[in-house]
């Protein structure tokens, strides 16, 4: 959005003096494999001590501490720059990586029949439009680049295949690590294994280390 004022800032959160904490934006993602509801994130904003202090909620309840996260307070209400900022760079999935719209962009064209991700807000109401641009702006880039890389992919995921990952997610599966920690797992297997494969000319063989976990690729 071009005409966007990005220095616009509401003049305050609080015009009923009675709230005490409220969402000022809401973040909506298709759900995961094993959910049956969509993905809410809520960036929620409190007063305490003359500052605005926020946080993010979401409804992964059954996750224990595997939920996104956000630490952040302000002298005064943010700007959308400050917003658009925030949910970019400074909110946490739950594998602690930010960009939090492209990672799960990213996971739902691997995972989900349609991608559907959605930020409102009635104090910033012009965040959805520019966030529906973004996310075309990225769709389009995205898969000219997986287009390109697409050669690859078969080759990559069919080594993939014959390692011992499967026995790693039923692992992770028991461990409650949940949907995210094995999409980061696959994520973290395939660029290692594409990375190895443009680097050295051929496919990893034997045990490797990638990230926490040790994988044994066999030698069809």
């Amino acid at each position: 959005m071009s005409n966007l004022d990005l220095n616009f800032r509401p003049d305050d959160y609080f015009h009923n003096k009675e709230s005490k904490e409220l969402t000022i934006v809401s973040i909506s993602f298709s759900e995961p494999m094993d959910l049956e509801e969509n993905i809410e994130i809520e960036i929620n904003v409190k007063k305490k001590g003359g500052k605005f202090v926020y946080s993010v909620s979401d409804n992964l309840d059954s996750r224990n501490e595997y939920k996104f996260s956000l630490k952040k307070n302000s002298q005064k209400t943010l700007t959308y720059h400050e917003v658009i900022n925030m949910i970019h760079k400074e909110i946490k999935n739950p594998d602690g990586k930010s960009n939090i719209i492209f990672e799960e962009w990213d996971y739902q064209y691997y995972e989900s029949e349609n991608i559907y991700i959605q930020v409102n807000s009635t104090f910033y109401p012009y965040l959805r439009e520019y966030f529906d641009e973004l996310i075309e702006k990225y769709r389009t880039e995205r898969e000219l680049e997986i287009k390109e890389n697409f050669k690859y992919d078969k080759i990559i995921n069919n080594h993939i295949n014959s390692s011992n990952i499967d026995e790693i997610i039923s692992c992770l599966k028991q461990k409650r690590f949940g949907s995210f920690g094995i999409q980061s797992l696959n994520r973290e297997v395939f660029d290692y294994v594409k990375n190895f494969y443009l680097e050295e000319g051929k496919l990893p063989l034997g045990e490797h280390k990638i990230g926490t976990n040790l994988v044994y690729f066999k030698n069809k």
